[in-house]
């Protein structure tokens, strides 16, 4: 046997090299090597192999005299080569985040009144610390408050609200339940399907379902016009080219047919953007895009930026996005037809605006606005009875999912005010808690960071993270292809979302940090570009003190109040910005004063102080957080002796256990930080030691960690070491 080196990468399957001993190269396919040893992806590693008398590879060997074979081997994965993705089976990639969620409880408990029951006024003094840095922002970087830090009291309402909700049984609340997520993901069946129509024959024919139109805004009414047909019944064709000066231009091609190539026809359109141009519908080639299918796309090969010769029919030529390097087909739509056709659309254009996600330039109500109202080219899908259902900006545009919030926020309600409005207010009823600002402590400055700090790049929500945001009909172990998604009516949106703490160190150099390293982005508009706004936080250890007021409750109202003030030993509070990654962890420390307001009315001086007669009365805490324990017993059919027995014993409240503990034991502070952070898209690859992996043309390889659609666990699973 001859001694090599062999190299292992994996992109969708393995790719091996061995360096043979003369420094050729062999390529040799992955079947038939032992699964455990590529998954270890050695670098440069020293083997022994053998070659048969054509050059075939027979033997691949860890030592000399074949005692460790890799190759050929018994223990061979059968779908080691295949670069498909089986979506039969429940992916072994694991799902993390920041951020998990609270079951929803199916039933609402109602906030009953009780025979007996005491009306309680006074106030709760709040001693608040910062264990991590915190951050709300006032004006530009500034932390709340014009001459020093504040917390503003709202801030604390409604962090308070979300827990009374969670621990009270109460309504999971939505500010607008009628708010439907969208989505855009070409390599889903469920999706594609709505664009596209498979005709089964020989070579199969892929058409697009999708009508080309024109928008008008008339008064606070759109209306879409459909695009005129040719001869042929199409509304549109296809221009070939290639977007230029970093994607923000798009150069068409035409075709010359002397030298039978194509050759860029002298001119450029912004993406997001239109152009006016003239063909001959007459003189379009159809695109045979793969040996195995056709397109039913029309392109066309001549066309000018005036009249010229037969090009006498006007249109549009549309561009959209750059999508990486792959995308070369824009759109030529024709102009309007007649004006009688057009569909008023501004109930749809409500739904449209709901998408929080969209591209700016590519919203259409924007482009709107900056052509004054003019007409503008769009795309959109019907239903079986010709009713437009969805529109866009191209063919292949963003969809609304078919269920809205509300739809799959699947409670049982009462008529009666469940606690979070019974304290909190409605519109109909009064607030009974006021919440005062949190100052500085008397006998401490609170200290704030010297100077601005970037916060670590921020991610919007993504809801159409589906696995993650609604319940799975496994669990963890469903399939991809069984995923629940917003478009499925047996849909259920998992839960109250909470950061977990993370203990991020605070020096912007270290691994991990909340802070965003200036010095890792070296170009200057790449900076500018991927920053928010600097911030000034507010240091560790920081204490202020606010004042809850309370009027007119109960006392099991004023025990669930404490219940979510005063956490278990552990557990801490989640405010403010930068929660994902670190910000925003305090600790709440209550003490409780009830107020006697017939004493307090009825008498000027206190005859044993000699003092003003306030009628306050330092009160016992955990007595009222049972007498809520009590309530919820008698309401959920359990026996929990006292509050912590619910804390701890509550199938709910145990997952809220996890999520407020600022550290978790089973974890080093280094390993917890991986196992919350964002999943990512482009994640780079390290082998077993540490180093960086690489494709063969010399870029970073990465992995898409989104790709196979990992279900999150619930909290109490996800914190188990596996």
């Amino acid at each position: 046997m001859k001694k090599g080196i062999i190299t292992i990468t994996k992109t969708k399957s393995y790719f091996i090299t061995i360096i043979k001993d003369n420094g050729k190269k062999l390529t040799p396919s992955c079947n038939g090597f032992d699964e455990s040893f590529l998954k270890g992806l050695p670098q440069n590693m020293e083997v022994y192999y053998e070659l048969d008398n054509k050059g075939i590879l027979i033997n691949v060997s860890k030592d000399k005299d074949k005692k460790e074979l890799i190759f050929p081997c018994n223990n061979l994965n059968p779908h080691i080569n295949d670069t498909t993705q089986n979506t039969d089976l429940p992916s072994t990639d694991k799902a993390h985040a920041p951020y998990n969620f609270i079951p929803v409880n199916k039933s609402v408990i109602p906030d009953l009144k009780q025979d007996g029951e005491k009306i309680l006024t006074g106030y709760i003094d709040l001693e608040i610390t910062t264990k991590t840095a915190l951050f709300i922002r006032g004006i530009g970087e500034k932390f709340f408050g014009a001459e020093y830090p504040v917390i503003p009291g709202s801030s604390l309402r409604g962090m308070i609200r979300t827990l009374v909700e969670i621990v009270s049984y109460s309504e999971l609340k939505f500010s607008d339940k009628k708010k439907r997520f969208f989505y855009r993901n070409i390599g889903e069946n469920f999706y594609r399907d709505k664009f596209i129509e498979n005709q089964k024959i020989n070579p199969p024919l892929v058409k697009m379902k999708v009508y080309s139109g024109w928008l008008t805004k008339d008064g606070n009414q759109y209306y879409i016009t459909p695009s005129s047909t040719d001869s042929n019944h199409r509304q549109y064709y296809r221009i070939n080219g290639s977007f230029t000066k970093h994607n923000i231009y798009f150069r068409p091609k035409k075709f010359d047919f002397a030298n039978t190539t194509w050759i860029d026809a002298g001119f450029e359109v912004p993406v997001y953007d239109f152009r006016k141009v003239f063909f001959n519908p007459t003189r379009v080639d159809k695109i045979k895009h793969k040996p195995n299918f056709n397109l039913d796309y029309w392109i066309l090969r001549e066309f000018s930026q005036a009249k010229s010769g037969g090009l006498t029919q006007e249109g549009s030529l549309v561009v959209s996005g750059a999508f990486a390097t792959k995308k070369h087909y824009q759109w030529v739509i024709n102009q309007a037809g007649n004006v009688n056709t057009a569909i008023n659309v501004s109930k749809l254009i409500e739904e449209y605006k709901m998408d929080d996600n969209r591209e700016e330039n590519a919203d259409l109500i924007k482009m709107l606005k900056n052509k004054n109202n003019q007409a503008i080219p769009c795309f959109y899908l019907t239903d079986g009875k010709n009713q437009i259902i969805a529109l866009g900006h191209t063919g292949i545009f963003r969809l609304a999912y078919q269920y809205n919030v509300g739809t799959l926020l699947k409670q049982k309600q009462n008529d009666i005010p469940d606690f979070a409005d019974s304290m909190f207010g409605t519109q109909e009823q009064s607030s009974k808690v006021f919440f005062e600002d949190g100052l500085p402590s008397k006998e401490n400055v609170v200290e704030v960071y010297p100077n601005p700090i970037h916060l670590n790049i921020l991610q919007s929500p993504r809801t159409t993270c589906f696995q993650h945001y609604l319940e799975q009909p496994n669990g963890v172990n469903t399939p991809k292809n069984a995923l629940h998604n917003w478009g499925n009516q047996n849909s259920q949106i998992k839960g109250f979302k909470l950061y977990w703490h993370r203990d991020a160190p605070d020096e912007m150099t270290q691994k991990d940090s909340w802070a965003f390293n200036m010095s890792d982005i070296t170009d200057f508009n790449k900076k500018k570009n991927i920053l928010s706004e600097p911030v000034i936080p507010v240091k560790r250890e920081q204490k202020f003190m606010a004042r809850l007021r309370f009027a007119d409750i109960t006392e099991k109202e004023l025990g669930c109040l404490l219940m979510v003030l005063e956490l278990p030993n552990g557990c801490f509070h989640k405010l403010g910005m930068g929660k994902p990654y670190g910000l925003g962890s305090i600790e709440i420390k209550p003490n409780l004063t009830t107020i006697d307001l017939e004493k307090r009315y009825s008498l000027l001086i206190d005859s044993s102080t000699n003092e003003w007669e306030e009628g306050t009365t330092k009160a016992d805490i955990n007595s009222f957080k049972n007498s809520f324990t009590v309530y919820m017993n008698n309401q959920l059919g359990t026996s929990y002796s006292d509050f912590l027995s619910f804390w701890y014993y509550d199938s709910r409240l145990k997952e809220l256990l996890q999520m407020l503990s600022f550290t978790h034991n089973e974890y080093s502070t280094e390993e917890w930080l991986k196992k919350t952070r964002y999943m990512e898209i482009g994640k780079l690859k390290f082998d077993p030691h540490g180093n960086q992996l690489f494709k063969e043309n010399g870029k970073p390889d990465t992995k898409n960690e989104y790709e196979n659609r990992p279900v999150l666990p619930k909290p109490s699973e996800y914190i188990k070491k596996t």
